[in-house]
């Protein structure tokens, strides 16, 4: 009888010693990304979708300001102007379920969705923007038309070339062989263009590990920048335009040998002809 009751109190001071009290979650700034499955937004309607993760330790607290980032050039590319971010109501799902010692299914991490209502801009802002557009009529001469990669034929194996475009993930798309060689990828980025001068522009575009399966392979964290891209464009005559990229960019060689991080910086120039 002494024996049961020694194993009794043991096994209890063995539960005791194992039990923790509850800790205070931590509060963590999480990002978030534009989500890319299908259904997640509507353009038609102005609907923008995002997402989240974090994991069962954490508190999640939003970024408004890094969401604006991301939200608002998609609804102004569709049309819209940007939402106004009152009563932000997240939808959280479980990501991933984990099992304790004990046999108790728990999640260790969630999923965050919140979806994000474009606003019809006024007839002051249509208005306003209109005004702008036909300023920088140099966005008109060189966006949406086909220009020739280089010095090659347009007629390349039944359609070499690419085109300008906002609308564009990467703000421009190029053709080869009568396809389309740009898609789109989860990968993080931010695509920008600015008037230099009534003949020029430039194009920014900046690539981040996030969402880049190769650089999360090799624990890259999500926040690196992988390449940064400037392109100016400058229209030589209504058919003509000359290009310098500079181009920096990670040293994957160097990156997957010893983990470090370093950069490679290239300048290319050329000219590009409007095709017929």
């Amino acid at each position: 009888m002494k024996i049961i009751i020694t194993q009794i109190l043991i096994y209890l001071l063995i539960l005791v010693g194992c039990a923790s009290p509850n800790k205070p979650l931590k509060p963590v700034v999480v990002f978030v990304s534009i989500d890319q499955n299908p259904g997640a937004s509507d353009q038609e309607k102005g609907i923008v979708g995002t997402y989240y993760n974090y994991n069962e330790f954490q508190n999640p607290q939003l970024d408004i300001e890094q969401i604006k980032k991301i939200v608002d050039p998609r609804c102004k590319s569709w049309g819209f102007s940007p939402p106004d971010y009152k009563n932000i109501t997240p939808h959280v799902n479980c990501y991933y379920h984990k099992v304790s010692g004990y046999g108790e299914v728990n999640c260790g991490i969630y999923n965050g969705f919140i979806k994000f209502q474009c606003t019809v801009p006024s007839n002051d802002k249509i208005n306003e923007e209109k005004e702008v557009s036909s300023k920088n009529n140099i966005y008109s001469k060189i966006f949406n038309k086909k220009w020739s990669v280089g010095e090659y034929s347009c007629n390349k194996g039944g359609g070499t070339y690419k085109i300008y475009s906002k609308e564009s993930p990467f703000g421009v798309e190029y053709i080869t062989n009568g396809k389309s060689s740009t898609t789109d990828t989860p990968q993080r980025k931010e695509v920008s263009f600015e008037i230099v001068r009534k003949n020029k522009i430039r194009k920014k575009l900046k690539l981040y590990a996030e969402g880049n399966q190769g650089m999360v392979a090799l624990g890259v964290d999500p926040n690196t920048l992988v390449m940064d891209l400037i392109v100016e464009i400058e229209l030589i005559n209504p058919k003509k335009t000359s290009t310098v990229e500079i181009k920096k960019m990670i040293n994957l060689e160097t990156l997957t040998k010893n983990g470090n991080i370093e950069y490679e910086n290239t300048k290319t120039k050329s000219i590009s002809y409007l095709c017929k």
